[in-house]
């Protein structure tokens, strides 16, 4: 009889141990299990935030290339003078920096050998480096750490003559704060702007100078003529039979595509009045809107409307053309008559 409770009390023990261990076995499952499902949904909701960073990029490089070129445009203003290299760098360096930090940089002062920059109130909430910042605000619920573990390569060139395309390229490096679960992954993106809407440096600082030259007023003093480029609604590819065009088209200061070898937006930005690109524009002054209207030239006197002719490098008079129909203050030279299909109008 004892040695049959023994038994039962052994098969007990041993019944009982078994359900301990396979309780604790099953319970450690289970929290291997829950925190194995957690990961999963922190891995996906990381893996989606990743998702929006690439996605928002796009919004975040245009609105920085945008306001680089507002930017710049301010600066001209402010300084009343063009971008110049090797101060400013050339304009394609000088927009990068914009965009990537919102500064230009200045000449050093006579104190100091330290380069000097300008934050460009223009850029504020607006620079690649401050979105950086705002996504890593947000990444911080998620436990995330964002970072660019090399330099933003932001670059811009001209690819039309009315467009500018701005290229970034750099890597990303995401980490969850929690766990060794990481995303590296480059990232290759460009945004197109459009340059219609901005004003010509060619009208504020040229006409400023010169005028302070022609007069000799402070460059302060002088009110700048401006200009707004605006793509040209004229067709000048065949032969004008009236001049009714071309007189909207010049008095408008219109902007039109030149085949001439004009300087383009990029040129205006630094002041090039004789640079020949590709994608080359030009405008008229309407030298009829004053009778004051050439002490703004460079020449001080008549000389051909053709903006980067009137600002900056001049026509000579052998050269000059009136047109029939044209104000008697408009002048353009041969290979413009050339080139907008105006023979008929030629004054003899």
């Amino acid at each position: 009889m004892a040695i049959k409770k023994g038994f039962f009390f052994t098969f007990f023990v041993i019944t009982a141990l078994s359900l301990v261990v396979l309780t604790y076995k099953i319970g450690v499952e289970y929290k291997e299990a829950d925190r194995a499902e957690v990961i999963k949904k922190r891995v996906e909701q990381t893996n989606k935030f990743v998702e929006d960073i690439d996605s928002d990029m796009d919004k975040a490089l245009f609105i920085s290339a945008f306001r680089s070129m507002l930017a710049m445009d301010e600066y001209i203003k402010l300084k009343n003078d063009f971008i110049r290299p090797p101060v400013e760098g050339v304009p394609d360096e000088a927009l990068s920096r914009l965009v990537v930090n919102g500064t230009v940089r200045e000449e050093n002062s006579a104190e100091s050998s330290k380069q000097k920059f300008r934050n460009m109130e223009t850029m504020d909430g607006s620079t690649i480096a401050q979105w950086i910042g705002n996504v890593n605000e947000l990444a911080k619920p998620y436990k995330v750490r964002v970072s660019f573990p090399d330099s933003i390569d932001v670059r811009a060139v001209m690819i039309s003559p009315w467009e500018v395309n701005f290229s970034l390229e750099t890597d990303v490096s995401v980490m969850m704060l929690d766990n060794d679960v990481f995303w590296n992954f480059s990232v290759s993106k460009f945004v197109i702007v459009s340059i219609v809407g901005f004003p010509d440096p060619f009208y504020h600082v040229g006409s400023i100078k010169n005028y302070a030259d022609n007069s000799g007023t402070n460059e302060g003093d002088v009110k700048p003529l401006l200009n707004t480029i605006r793509v040209s609604p004229y067709d000048f590819s065949f032969a004008q039979t009236t001049i009714t065009p071309f007189f909207g088209h010049a008095t408008g200061q219109y902007y039109y595509s030149s085949q001439l070898n004009a300087p383009d937006y990029f040129s205006r930005l630094r002041g090039d009045y004789d640079a020949e690109d590709n994608f080359g524009i030009e405008s008229f002054v309407n030298v009829s809107a004053s009778n004051a209207i050439f002490s703004y030239s460079s020449a001080g006197t008549s000389t051909c409307a053709t903006d980067y002719q009137f600002f900056g490098s001049s026509c000579s008079d052998a050269d000059k053309e009136n047109l029939n129909g044209m104000s008697s203050r408009f002048y353009i030279d041969g290979d413009g008559v050339d080139y907008y299909n105006l023979h008929a109008f030629v004054s003899p």
